[in-house]
């Protein structure tokens, strides 16, 4: 299904969909960097594993925004999504002799990437 459905089931462009959850006592915003999280503990990715008693907020370090329908990515995620772009075109670049599987990493990420940008409008 998520091929199918582009495998961006966490990204929400429209802000009017992002001002509607606001006003919902259902979910709790917790504004981040590369994306906000409408935390719901349920459908979480980033608490796969994590102990009951560790289960009350997000874990930043584990989000998987690709995945997570928590996760919001808005304009004004752009500009940090837009660097990681050239971040990731630098390391493939600069590194043409690296191993066949770290540049399938970096371009999976690269691709995850450029979804995003065409996904989320510019500010």
């Amino acid at each position: 299904i998520s091929d199918e459905m582009g495998g961006l089931e966490g990204v929400i462009a429209d802000q009017e969909r992002v001002k509607a959850m606001l006003k919902s006592e259902a979910a709790n915003l917790h504004p981040a960097l590369l994306n906000d999280c409408f935390f719901d503990p349920a459908v979480a990715k980033c608490l796969r594993g994590a102990p009951d008693d560790q289960r009350h907020s997000p874990v930043p370090n584990r989000c998987e925004p690709f995945r997570c329908t928590n996760a919001v990515i808005s304009a004004k995620h752009r500009p940090l999504w837009q660097d990681e772009h050239a971040r990731v075109d630098e390391l493939l670049n600069a590194a043409r002799a690296m191993p066949a599987g770290q540049r399938v990493v970096l371009m999976t990420r690269k691709g995850q990437i450029e979804d995003v940008l065409r996904t989320v409008e510019g500010p």
